[in-house]
């Protein structure tokens, strides 16, 4: 059951809705395993819990922190994520920034200004006007890009097999660590 205080300004609970059609005035900070935006927030939106989706409309900024944020309505102004996976396939009117293990920027995801962001993988299909900059361990990029793109791409470190010699340091190394305790007791 959801729980509102503050006159609805604080919502919690194990699922977080504001069905289509209803408006909250002002910012709405959200708390819940789920936390469902499907009317309007004309304010900023504060969200954490298992799974946060923007499907309406929020006027001003969100903030969310999560294992999974879904942005598919509108966001006017910023949206800052940190989660597991995000997905944008809405539109967000100014700056997207971003930390997570998986960035999907769909077809229909638009961002008015610029994107940054820190993941494990990320994949624009959809338009950023401004800048993107970012760093990634993947990066697929079908989409559009208005101003400049600056991503670092890291490499996977692969582990070498250890040499002969490697090995002959680690076991002297234990050897010498075993003697030591057996000195102090």
């Amino acid at each position: 059951a959801q729980t509102t205080q503050l006159g609805g300004k604080l919502r919690a609970g194990g699922d977080v809705e504001v069905p289509a059609g209803e408006t909250v005035q002002g910012d709405l900070y959200a708390a819940g395993g789920t936390v469902r935006i499907e009317g309007t927030v004309d304010g900023d939106l504060v969200a954490w819990g298992g799974q946060v989706q923007v499907l309406g409309e929020v006027t001003g900024d969100v903030i969310a922190g999560s294992g999974n944020v879904d942005i598919s309505g509108q966001v006017g102004g910023d949206a800052r994520v940190g989660a597991g996976q995000v997905t944008v396939g809405g539109s967000v009117g100014e700056d997207l920034v971003v930390g997570s293990g998986q960035l999907s920027l769909t077809s229909g995801g638009e961002v008015g200004e610029d994107l940054i962001f820190g993941t494990g993988q990320m994949t624009l299909d959809g338009r950023v006007d401004g800048d993107v900059l970012g760093s990634t361990g993947r990066y697929t990029k079908r989409g559009t890009v208005g101003g400049t793109e600056n991503v670092n791409i890291r490499e996977r470190e692969e582990e070498a097999e250890p040499t002969f010699g490697d090995r002959l340091l680690d076991v002297l190394q234990r050897f010498v660590s075993v003697l030591a305790i057996a000195a102090l007791l």
